[in-house]
């Protein structure tokens, strides 16, 4: 997942970018760092960046379902 598609889950939640569990769930993400070598590097614990991981992942994963049913519904009324 790249930076700006990170900022853009980020910004479809109530999760604060700066919060340490949010910049550890980046690194994973975004970095491809593990969660466990993520959350000591921000300094909180790796179910704290895991929770966070799979809000981001699951936000993704419904995104990419809208974008799916966009293109199918355009792919019918054109």
């Amino acid at each position: 997942m790249g930076r700006d598609q990170f900022d853009a889950v980020l910004a479809l939640t109530s999760l604060s970018p700066d919060a340490p569990a949010t910049m550890g769930a980046r690194l994973v993400k975004v970095e491809g760092m593990k969660g466990k070598d993520a959350a000591a590097k921000v300094g909180v614990s790796a179910p704290a960046v895991s929770k966070v991981v799979r809000q981001v992942e699951r936000i993704m994963a419904l995104a990419e379902a809208v974008m799916e049913a966009k293109r199918d519904y355009e792919a019918r009324v054109a």
